[in-house]
């Protein structure tokens, strides 16, 4: 009989020896029989089944990767790993470099390289050298990077010559990469140069790249404040390199804006079709803000999706933005509406609260439609609560920020037609509640 040929091939060892009788005899019991048999044959077929899930996704914990090691007939089901530069030793056992990096090498069918645990020099040294090992891979389609999400103790990239010079990294691009994720921490721009290091992620795969996203998280209860001179954007120079730049003290504010300009292009591309950046770094020093809505659509105008929340944007009014030329691709926009800071029982909003300046959203949108976006599907206006408050026996005042759930509205935009003069006019379906792509839990920063 087919059942009997198929028990046959099921391996003699079994973890129903392991379990208590009474918990086999339940399982048995939920399956309506009491053949011991029909259950294990049940169990290997599940088993068999289930494999291209339980290996979709892989760890390369030291246990997974001698798992692997001694059973190559999984590689083709592997489409996804997590490298954890933490769990990496200086140049032995199965977590080093070399041997991750010639074992991912072998899965034929890898989709997404997800890194993370890049804490501290020792692990910044590791992701370095992962990097540049790294031979191009044909079958990968995503790279995920975290970079300083835990404090660091002394160490910063001043204090010291080992951080590594991400301009000489020689990154070996992957002929088929089509998205990159980059996720900074509060201590990344502590650590090292991000603004190098976004840079040399990005540039060897901008031929193929269509998506990038970028989020910079530093709004939370940090041990220590990061010093100002090591404050930078990931799409701006650092200050080490502005003051590499030299001039007179007169002229400086114009020599850097010109500096971070001829960085800026390094980027540009007219493949990138979807750009998502969220930042919280506020460094607060003209010209030195962060990238700005029309700087982004100068560097990729072949944009269709644009998604962008910076401390600098929070404070723009785009009732007078204009393109030239516009960006016809553009069909989904999200930016910031407003903020509402609460203090005690009062809630406040700012000025800026979904009005920009004495004018409704209603004609801001139409202004963006007329002037910059013509072909304007969807427009997303976020909104951020600003909530300050003590802890309990503390005297140290903390800012609650939430970024999450907070599309005030958005607008379908079916159609627009020219009338009065300069008066463009917009036809909106009903407004609906939508999510943030990002960071969606509450995070805070000390004053």
């Amino acid at each position: 009989m087919d059942w009997i040929r198929d028990i046959s091939r099921i391996p003699p060892r079994s973890i129903l020896g392991s379990l208590p009788p009474e918990v086999v005899l339940n399982i048995l019991d939920e399956l309506n029989t009491p053949d011991i048999r029909s259950f294990m044959l049940v169990s290997s077929w599940a088993y068999r089944h289930s494999q291209n899930v339980i290996f979709k996704r892989v760890d390369l914990t030291h246990a997974n990767i001698l798992y692997f090691q001694q059973h190559p007939e999984y590689y083709p089901l592997i489409k996804e790993v997590t490298w954890h530069a933490s769990l990496t030793l200086a140049g032995v056992g199965p977590t080093n470099v070399g041997t991750v990096i010639a074992l991912i090498s072998q899965f034929s069918d890898l989709r997404v390289i997800k890194i993370d645990g890049v804490r501290g020099i020792t692990t910044l040294r590791a992701f370095y050298r992962f990097l540049r090992i790294l031979g191009p891979l044909q079958s990968v389609r995503r790279l995920e990077v975290r970079v300083g999400f835990e404090q660091q103790n002394g160490y910063t990239r001043l204090s010291s010559n080992q951080d590594p010079d991400w301009n000489d990294l020689e990154l070996k691009p992957h002929p088929n990469l089509n998205t990159i994720c980059l996720e900074y921490g509060p201590w990344s721009m502590v650590l090292t140069r991000i603004d190098q290091l976004t840079l040399n992620l990005v540039k060897p795969h901008l031929g193929t790249l269509e998506r990038l996203e970028v989020r910079c998280i530093i709004q939370k209860i940090a041990g220590a404040d990061v010093p100002l001179q090591l404050k930078h954007h990931p799409f701006r120079l650092a200050p080490e390199a502005l003051a590499a730049v030299g001039g007179p003290a007169e002229y400086h504010n114009d020599i850097h804006q010109t500096v971070h300009e001829t960085h800026l292009k390094n980027f540009a591309s007219n493949k990138l079709k979807v750009f998502k950046y969220y930042s919280e770094y506020d460094i607060r020093m003209q010209p030195d803000q962060d990238i700005t809505l029309e700087q982004v659509c100068k560097v990729w105008p072949k944009l269709e999706e644009l998604d962008l929340i910076t401390e600098y944007s929070w404070r723009r009014e785009l009732r007078d933005f204009k393109l030239q030329p516009e960006m016809p691709s553009l069909r989904i926009l999200r930016v910031p509406g407003g903020s509402q800071f609460v203090t005690g029982t009062q809630v406040r909003a700012d000025n800026f609260h979904l009005f920009h300046g004495s004018l409704p959203a209603l004609e801001v949108e139409e202004g963006l439609v007329k002037n910059a976006f013509p072909n304007l599907e969807s427009l997303t206006w976020y909104k951020r609560v600003v909530n300050p408050y003590r802890l309990s026996g503390s005297t140290t005042q903390l800012v609650c920020v939430r970024v999450k759930g907070f599309v005030r509205y958005i607008k379908r935009i079916v159609g627009w037609i020219s009338g009065g003069g300069n008066r463009v006019q917009i036809h909106t379906g009903a407004s609906m509640r939508g999510t943030w792509w990002g960071y969606n839990t509450d995070h805070f920063v000390r004053l």
